[in-house]
């Protein structure tokens, strides 16, 4: 660390232990006086107007009997690229360890009222500033006549409104380590740097990462620092961000879905703004059993996406406070909670919803986050805990799209029904049900995903509800094998040992292949285009239910198969049951 010397204003540098000394914080003016300007001394070294911020300095520091100080303009060889990148990954730690920091706001007026004028201070706008007045224990703030105006614990009332953060933070009393990231990230929303990338760099210290200096690099500095906070940190609340532009019913949440992907990773602290400064964000919490399913995650960035060991939660528009029906794919983040609730209190799950795109692969959906309206005492279902993707971002191999056709099967979404006699009208509801692997399956848009492992068996459940209440269970098997997927129907109570071997095991992850069946299954098993089973109903009518797969020419479909059902009765008009796409 280069220190300059108070009295000679000379240069010393220092290796492993520092003696006491004093920084300066400010915003930059104009004409600053740089390394080689002060090494050299150049003969316009007086004349330049950042002259002034580095005599006030030492000559504080005098003052105070400190014999050393920092100013950031002159004390680093930014044509040193090293010694840059070491600088800007020291900085917090320079800042915390500081006897003193001078903070010198160059448009506070000498008179006036400072409760009107401080927040005006183009200081508290900007990025690299806000390290610097979290990590000194002792700040002390002068005007624009470097006249002493107040110290960080005297203005902790001011401060605390002005950048929303805690007082206990700001005095140092908690550690930063306790707040949430996506609360950290808020502090650094709506604040200024010159170039693109310090948006990133000059968060280093306050997530406690490392990162190389790479200018030109523009916006990816802030992804390469999520992906560095990611490495280190199982704080789910990083992907607690939206877009400001978004339109909000409250602090989160929304009544404007939105079809298109969105990328998991923010673009910029902005993105982590908060509606409501007097709420807060924190990890899930163990107290609250509905977010159970996604505590302590494991995650990691891969070329992929987001890897990401954890459960998910299936929730109804209802749950998430939307009027319409429909299943959504949620990924709680993290507890949202007044920031001065007591110690203890339960918060309001608050999360993401997500599209699925592909066996075990993951888009998050373009709409703000999600507060949970969850009910007292409700039971929220949970998919079994698995390993699986989320897409980060539009590079990745797979487009954020989500709204063309996929290659899977569609089944019926939504209660059907069909005519089998003009004379006597007979109504037949079908439901999907239980899928598996659950890999593969899609509860919320009822698809099932296509594999390119051809021998992977495709199971899955459906229920034929008849008017008079006759309710009939189905077992269907998907074959992959053939150049068209096959289908094969069968009755549940005649073919209970089949449908046990596919449907009655509990974990989701079950993965069966059409060689792993034992010999007398897999002759049952072995489908063709088309199988049908007969039904028998009240009163003694007979039904034979046949199904097929068919390729779909609809464009706005969602998939490009389409399971077909028909129920024929004898003397009866056959007619069909299609998928709602």
């Amino acid at each position: 660390m280069r220190l300059l010397n108070t009295r000679t204003l000379a240069f010393k540098q220092f290796f492993g232990r520092r003696p006491p000394y004093a920084i300066l914080s400010h915003t930059w003016d104009g004409e600053e006086v740089s390394h080689q300007d002060v090494r050299d001394q150049i003969p316009s070294l007086q004349s330049k107007q950042g002259y002034r911020k580095l005599q006030e300095s030492c000559r504080i520091a005098a003052e105070q009997r400190l014999e050393w100080a920092w100013v950031d303009t002159c004390c680093i060889d930014k044509a040193n690229n090293a010694e840059l990148t070491e600088s800007i990954n020291s900085m917090f730690r320079w800042y915390q360890q500081a006897a003193a920091c001078f903070v010198y706001l160059s448009d506070l007026p000498a008179t006036g009222e400072l409760k009107t004028n401080l927040p005006n201070c183009r200081w508290f706008r900007r990025g690299w500033t806000l390290q610097e007045l979290l990590a000194p224990e002792k700040v002390q703030f002068y005007d624009k006549d470097w006249d002493l105006r107040g110290t960080k614990d005297g203005l902790i009332v001011k401060l605390e409104s002005i950048t929303g953060i805690p007082a206990n933070i700001l005095t140092g009393h908690a550690s930063i380590r306790q707040i949430s990231i996506a609360d950290r990230m808020s502090w650094a929303a709506n604040r200024q740097t010159t170039r693109p990338e310090d948006v990133a760099y000059c968060l280093l210290g306050i997530f406690d990462v490392n990162l190389p200096m790479i200018y030109g690099e523009g916006e990816n500095a802030f992804r390469r620092l999520q992906e560095e906070i990611i490495r280190k940190s199982n704080d789910m609340t990083i992907f607690a961000w939206q877009k400001s532009n978004k339109h909000v019913t409250s602090s989160l949440g929304s009544t404007t879905p939105h079809r298109s992907g969105s990328p998991l990773l923010a673009t910029s602290p902005d993105d982590f703004t908060r509606q409501n400064k007097n709420e807060t964000i924190s990890i899930l919490s163990i107290r609250n059993a509905a977010m159970s399913a996604s505590i302590n995650p494991e995650y990691i960035v891969t070329n992929k996406g987001l890897r990401i060991t954890s459960s998910l939660l299936r929730l109804t528009q209802e749950d998430i406070g939307e009027p319409d029906q429909g299943l959504h794919y949620f990924l709680g983040l993290g507890e949202i909670k007044p920031r001065f609730s007591p110690p203890g209190q339960r918060g309001r799950m608050m999360g993401i919803t997500l599209n699925k795109n592909g066996p075990d692969f993951f888009v998050r959906r373009n709409c703000p986050l999600r507060v949970l309206s969850e009910p007292e005492g409700s039971v929220l279902l949970t998919t079994c805990r698995r390993s699986f993707y989320i897409q980060l971002d539009d590079t990745a191999t797979q487009p954020l799209n989500i709204t063309s056709p996929v290659d899977a099967i569609a089944f019926p979404l939504q209660r059907l029904t069909t005519t089998t006699d003009p004379r006597a009208p007979e109504k037949i509801t079908v439901w999907p049900g239980r899928a598996r692997p659950e890999s593969h399956w899609d509860e919320t848009r009822r698809l099932f995903f296509l594999s390119n492992k051809r021998l992977l068996v495709l199971a899955i459940s459906a229920f034929a509800i008849f008017q008079d209440g006759t309710r009939v269970e189905l077992l269907m098997l998907v074959d992959q094998r053939a150049k068209r997927p096959a289908v094969q129907l069968f009755l549940q109570e005649k073919e209970a040992e089949l449908y046990e071997w596919f449907l009655g095991r509990t974990e989701a992850s079950d993965i069966h292949y059409w060689e792993q069946l034992p010999g007398e299954l897999w002759r049952k098993a072995s489908p063709w285009p088309g199988s049908q089973v007969e039904v028998v109903v009240g009163g003694g009518r007979r039904y034979v239910m046949s199904a097929w797969i068919q390729e779909t020419d609809d464009p706005e479909a969602a998939a490009l198969h389409q399971v077909v059902f028909r129920a024929e009765r004898a003397g009866g008009v056959t007619d069909e049951i299609r998928a709602k796409l």
